[in-house]
């Protein structure tokens, strides 16, 4: 059954993933707007599981300060790679995104946990990061060429999009890690109170940051998309991405209290790379080159791996 929790989670993600693509192509993404879609996804989140959770919330003091690390990493997760995607291309962020979030719960499980990994585990570990890799390799690159830039100023922005990708390999392994670590400590609660209180948190940090960013700046920059973000169409499918979000991370912890990190994590890792391979191509018909087929090829048998 806590399988089947990551099958549902990993579904989500992969829903997550086409109602962003549907949204930014509304919505032109920056500091400012980044930041207020983190405050209404997390605001949602926070009331929709406060509803089914029949109103109540329990509280404990490892899951108020595990909530509010979390709080802290996602929202910088959340600006690192609106940065890193302003500076670069898509398929190198990505790579880093998967194999952080994969890397820093398995090293967690191992090292903290004691889990230990079957050999078509470790076999499924490695394969899985080739074919991410790969996939990064093989994904059509953006024609990086400025007219109006300078090898130098190329040069530095290489260099920040790299830190900002190291960044977010560390940021997103770190969710898993503070999620699972809540999830087998002794005084952990509900899978609801849990969400409520670490979406809580977020919506009220990602609030100040807001409300300082509007008041520091003085030109008016942002001011369309923030407009455009409140009109009935944006405002509803960020809605329903918080849901999607937040209800994907409950199965995930819902799962995570007794399925090891080292297997789970990976799982939804594949997974989510298959699932959104499919949707690009059967939903916004984009089209894999063979590079990018055989790596999705192969992270589906390479997660496959991981229930042995």
């Amino acid at each position: 059954m806590d399988y089947i929790f990551i099958v549902i989670s990993v579904f989500g993600f992969a829903l997550q993933f086409i109602l962003m693509q549907i949204y930014e192509k509304q919505i032109k993404q920056n500091f400012a707007t980044g930041i207020f879609l983190t405050m209404i996804t997390n605001a949602v989140g926070a009331v929709f599981f406060l509803i089914i959770n029949g109103g109540k919330i329990n509280i404990s003091g490892s899951a108020v300060w595990l909530a509010v690390m979390l709080s802290v990493v996602m929202v910088g997760y959340n600006l690192l790679s609106l940065r890193a995607l302003s500076l670069g291309n898509l398929a190198v962020y990505s790579m880093f995104m998967m194999l952080g979030g994969m890397a820093l719960p398995v090293i967690y499980g191992v090292i903290f946990l004691r889990e230990k990994l079957s050999v078509c585990q470790i076999t499924g570990l490695f394969a899985l990061t080739a074919f991410i890799v790969l996939q990064a390799v093989g994904a059509k690159q953006p024609d990086e060429s400025k007219a109006d830039e300078c090898g130098g100023e190329k040069q530095k922005k290489r260099t920040e999009y790299f830190l900002c990708c190291v960044a977010v390999f560390i940021v997103n392994g770190l969710t898993g890690v503070i999620s699972k670590a809540h999830q087998v400590g002794q005084n952990a609660v509900d899978e609801k109170s849990f969400i409520v209180l670490s979406c809580g948190i977020t919506t009220l940090l990602s609030t100040l940051i807001f409300v300082v960013e509007r008041a520091v700046r003085r030109k008016k920059e942002g001011i369309d998309g923030l407009k455009a973000m409140l009109k009935a169409k944006p405002l509803g499918i960020s809605a329903l991405l918080g849901i999607v979000m937040y209800g994907a991370n409950y199965f995930l912890l819902l799962a995570a209290r007794t399925v090891p990190a080292s297997a789970q994590f990976p799982i939804v890792s594949g997974g989510v790379i298959v699932l959104s391979a499919l949707a690009s191509v059967l939903i916004f018909k984009d089209k894999l080159s063979k590079t990018e087929t055989v790596a999705v090829v192969g992270s589906f048998v390479s997660t496959v791996l991981f229930a042995f």
